[in-house]
């Protein structure tokens, strides 16, 4: 993705975890939650 819109922000659980603070702007931002529990997911 950072690839295809360098020009856009990132937000995800790595950078919460590292102590970054986000901040919400005009700026285009994607926000990235990845599914928890992904095996019972896929199990149903």
């Amino acid at each position: 993705l950072r690839e295809s819109f360098p020009a856009h922000k990132f937000i995800g659980e790595e950078s919460t975890a590292l102590g970054t603070k986000s901040s919400f702007t005009d700026d285009p931002t994607w926000i990235i939650d990845p599914i928890d529990g992904t095996t019972n997911f896929v199990h149903g």
